[in-house]
């Protein structure tokens, strides 16, 4: 098990990891717009086109969130990323998950006839139900499965005011 740091951002406006998330659609939409291009603009498919662009540029691997009473807990899995290639960012509403693995190419004897192996970035935006506290964010890299919890804001218990009238 390994813990790694987690970027708390109170203020998400104005914040770099803003910019990226921007640069993140931006180039899924361009890529999208290939597509439809591609086809000679042909109404109908624009959702396709959005998906296959974002399958294509960014990898939004299986995950689960579980809210329990005072706490919010992403499972997501990373098989073969280390410590050092994961940042996770705790923003007041949502979890930012980006990694980038590149694979290096090693000379082997041997002939190689075909390889699923690439280069494995993962994206994922996880919006959350609740408010979080960004300060209380853990994450942990553990058998490929991470693990990113976060204590719910406590909110203040509604209050009856009594109403005095005016003299």
């Amino acid at each position: 098990m390994s813990y790694l740091a987690v970027n708390a951002i109170h203020e998400p406006a104005g914040h770099p990891i803003m910019a990226e998330i921007g640069k993140l659609c931006s180039a899924v939409k361009q890529r999208a717009f290939e597509f439809c291009e591609r086809r000679g603009f042909e109404p109908g498919h624009e959702l396709e086109d959005w998906l296959h662009a974002e399958r294509e540029l960014l990898s939004a691997p299986p995950a689960e969130l579980k809210e329990t009473e005072n706490e919010m807990e992403l499972r997501m899995a990373a098989p073969g990323f280390e410590l050092k290639e994961i940042h996770v960012s705790a923003l007041p509403n949502q979890f930012f998950i980006r990694a980038t693995k590149e694979l290096k190419e090693e000379k082997e004897e041997g002939r190689i006839h075909w390889s699923q192996f690439s280069k494995n970035d993962i994206c994922r935006r996880v919006e959350l139900p609740v408010a979080i506290d960004v300060d209380s964010t853990k994450a942990l890299l553990s058998n490929g499965i991470l693990t990113v919890t976060a204590n719910k804001t406590v909110m203040a218990k509604p209050k009856t005011v009594a109403i005095a009238a005016a003299a």
